[in-house]
């Protein structure tokens, strides 16, 4: 197929010669397996009960042109996407002269055997159809999947249904998919699964969940349907989740031959390197320290207009095929499988309608995340990316129509623990987090723009967030102002400009930091999950509003997440370990740009803010000396307890030191992020937070905290070693009437101790002991 030697996409690489458009298969025997154990959502696959064949590549592009040159001289159905020629990330193919007379040619002979990348579903689906039935000029719509394809004539929706009217008897059946488009009003332009077909008064009814609520389509739209399932006649197809995920990490010999699953889809269980060099576990995904990608080093110059190419030739890795003979199902791209997501799956919603699309699996080249931990999930809401491809699979009996490859069912020579946990290397945490109240609320936010895209993209939008996280730390208002994208269909008042590229599809809070790609953490748009509802209940919360303001040209999009949202990540999870640390961002999703067209990092813009997740100090003793010791250090912590101290309980709060604003934001987006919002609330100016420092006596054996600074130099002249800061504070004088706790300083004139405390009780004890009381020390 390839010879695998053309890596680079540099002008001194070496060429491969044009592919052939065969396709080769493995077969995936040891029928009767069992399920993988349950990926990050709860969910178990794998497990396949007879043999079957499916792809040793991914679809390339050379075979993806043979389809666009049989079957798309006048493309009614979007087989080729425009991003195949302009996206330079990703590309492959170009399309030649006009309607009826298109023709399409590689852009490079490397294009060749790299993945074809954006094709969603029903394109995947159609060339599934197309070699089922031979190829050539074979038909697209029949054989694997029946595609049906309807105009809407009018569509209604009554406690949480949607109901389409197609004239005429159509032949779409309970439990297909279905996506509808064209309609006008909020909740109607859908992807879903029927839930209910009925034949009446020459027309066809077609029912599916929405919960939105009660309203009436205006306009006519069309619907396409695809079978839930291949048909039983198939002989070739999108292979299923069960069937992808056995064939990229089963291997029957792991576990003393009772089987078992690799991590990765390399036969191992490490994290693959990105090596061409014939050696094991390599993949074109990102080094292990973010530095480097298989054909060029990290940088944000790599831009989809200027490139490079991303993509590597299927099957460049050569010693890192599965068990079974696949290459690259880790690495290069996603790929699509025909099972749909279940109701339960947040991001299988779309528009408020559940089971919407197919689950995809494997690490994509910019995020290494694998295949085998979770689906990859709906990022892309028109489901069709320069991140996702796919292959076939193919029923053994199935041989006049595709090839069989020899190298099936070996295992690699590099050592694999068949019983890895990613656990095992995480440092331990607290399980409990007690939070002293911060005054007021904390703010988040800063510019959206295109140019904090992953892969910087040159759009004419623009816009502006700000979050606010309550004083109570119970819900989060979000507020986006927006320029140069139309949220018109989404609002449901239809389309304000005529350009349907700048249609908005998706918006969603995902987590990571600037210039690397995160899960989603909250859908605000395909899926809208900001509700505060259980879906089919007719009295529907819906948090989210959208305005837009003639003069300015501005959308508005207000809405607050609250902890009985549905979020894929909760709000507590994202409290605790994303929002203060700068890792939440917004990105949304047009037309024109699939993955996310502006992207916005919510950085801290206050001084509650600013002070972070407070750092939970413990309190211990000493049972011999009678000394206490005060720390959030888990490596502290465990040598105290081995050392015999023991834990006395919470001591205080205190918030890490203040990262530079170049921790969170590289040099090339610093300018972009203003500080516009006044740290004043309820009548109150926050002081600076303090800086607490601790020292250490060596003689006596006492610690000593402080924050002042003369206390600080004059305890370093009597002999205290300086031990650094350990965390910040509030100043009392703003702790009386804005909830903080006060912490207490008292001095043993016998022991030269220090003993701290919040509690008034403990205090009044310790005087009566003999200790002085030096008063406030700090406030948290």
């Amino acid at each position: 197929m390839h010879n695998g030697e053309d890596h680079s996409s540099g002008s001194g690489a070496a060429s491969t010669a044009i592919a052939t458009t065969a396709m080769e298969f493995v077969t995936v025997g040891n029928p009767g397996n069992a399920a993988a154990p349950a990926d990050d959502s709860g969910v178990r696959y794998g497990n396949v009960s007879y043999e079957y064949r499916i792809g040793k590549y991914e679809v390339t592009y050379g075979q993806y042109l043979e389809f666009l040159n049989s079957k798309a001289s006048s493309d009614p159905t979007g087989l080729y996407d425009p991003d195949m020629t302009n996206d330079q990330i990703a590309n492959g193919i170009q399309r030649n002269g006009n309607s009826g007379s298109y023709t399409y040619s590689l852009l490079s002979e490397r294009s060749a055997n790299l993945p074809v990348a954006f094709v969603n579903f029903t394109d995947a689906a159609r060339f599934a159809n197309w070699v089922n039935n031979g190829k050539g000029n074979a038909s697209t719509e029949n054989g694997a999947y029946l595609i049906t394809t309807a105009n809407v004539k009018a569509a209604t929706r009554a406690n949480g249904i949607n109901v389409y009217e197609i004239v005429g008897n159509s032949p779409i059946f309970k439990g297909d998919q279905i996506e509808v488009s064209g309609l006008l009003g909020i909740g109607f332009a859908i992807r879903s699964q029927v839930e209910k077909v009925e034949y009446k008064g020459g027309s066809t009814f077609i029912s599916v969940k929405n919960s939105y609520p009660d309203n009436v389509a205006t306009g006519q739209g069309v619907i396409v349907s695809i079978p839930s399932t291949r048909s039983t006649l198939a002989k070739v197809w999108i292979p299923s989740e069960d069937e992808w995920t056995k064939a990229a990490y089963y291997n029957p010999k792991l576990n003393n031959g009772a089987g078992g699953y690799y991590t990765w889809a390399t036969q191992s269980n490490d994290y693959p390197g990105v090596s061409f060099d014939p050696i094991p576990n390599q993949a074109n995904i990102p080094s292990s320290d973010g530095s480097k990608l298989a054909n060029t080093t990290t940088s944000r110059d790599i831009t989809p207009i200027t490139g490079p190419n991303l993509l590597t030739p299927v099957g460049s890795f050569s010693k890192s095929s599965s068990y079974y003979g696949t290459f690259d199902q880790d690495g290069n791209l996603t790929e699509w499988t025909d099972t749909v997501y279940d109701a339960t799956a947040a991001f299988g919603s779309y528009n408020r309608s559940p089971n919407a699309t197919r689950s995809k699996h494997g690490a994509m080249y910019y995020s290494g995340v694998a295949g085998s931990t979770r689906r990859d999930d709906i990022l892309m809401p028109n489901d069709k990316g320069y991140g996702t491809g796919f292959r076939l699979a193919a029923s053994v009996s199935a041989s006049s129509l595709v090839s069989s490859s020899a190298d099936c069912c070996g295992e690699l020579t590099h050592n694999s623990a068949t019983n890895h946990s990613s656990d095992s290397t995480k440092a331990t945490t607290a399980s409990t987090t007690i939070r002293s109240k911060l005054v007021g609320p904390a703010i988040f936010g800063g510019t959206i723009q295109a140019t904090q895209e992953l892969w910087a993209v040159d759009y004419p939008a623009r816009g502006k967030a700000k979050i606010t996280l309550n004083a109570d730390q119970t819900y989060i208002d979000y507020e986006f102002k927006v320029r140069g994208l139309d949220f018109g269909i989404i609002a449901g008042i239809g389309p304000l400009t005529a350009n349907t590229g700048d249609d908005v599809n998706g918006m969603h809070i995902h987590h990571a930091k600037i210039g690397a790609v995160g899960d989603p953490a909250l859908g605000i748009i395909s899926p809208n999950q900001d509700l505060n509802s259980v879906f089919g209940h007719q009295t529907i919360t819906q948090d989210t509003v959208y305005s837009y303001d003639k003069i300015l040209g501005e959308w508005t999009i207000t809405g607050r997440w609250s902890k009985d949202d549905p979020s894929s990540v909760s709000f507590d999870d994202n409290l605790n370990n994303n929002l203060f640390q700068g890792l939440d961002y917004i990105n949304i999703h047009n037309e024109d740009v699939v993955l996310g067209v502006i992207r916005g990092q919510l950085l801290p813009m206050n001084d509650v803010a600013q002070a972070g997740p407070p750092l939970l100090n413990q309190r211990f003793i000493n049972s011999i000396s009678g000394k206490h010791f005060y720390s959030s250090n888990s490596k502290e912590i465990a040598s105290l307890t081995s050392n015999g101290w023991k834990q006395e309980g919470f001591a205080w709060n205190l918030y890490a030191e203040a990262s530079s604003e170049s921790d969170l934001v590289p040099d090339a987006i610093s300018g972009q992020v203003k500080y516009e919002f006044a740290n004043v609330y309820n009548d109150v100016s926050l002081d600076p937070l303090l800086n607490v420092h601790r020292l250490y006596n060596s003689k006596s054996g006492n610690h000593f905290f402080t924050t002042n600074d003369q206390e600080l130099l004059t305890a370093q002249r009597v002999g205290y070693a300086y031990e650094g800061v350990v965390g910040r504070a509030y100043s009392p004088s703003v702790a009386a009437s804005n909830g903080f706790t006060v912490i207490q300083r008292l001095y043993n004139g016998l022991t030269g101790e220090h003993f701290y405390t919040s509690s008034a009780t403990e205090a009044a004890s310790a005087v009566r002991l003999g200790y002085s009381a030096e008063g406030a020390a700090w406030a948290s």
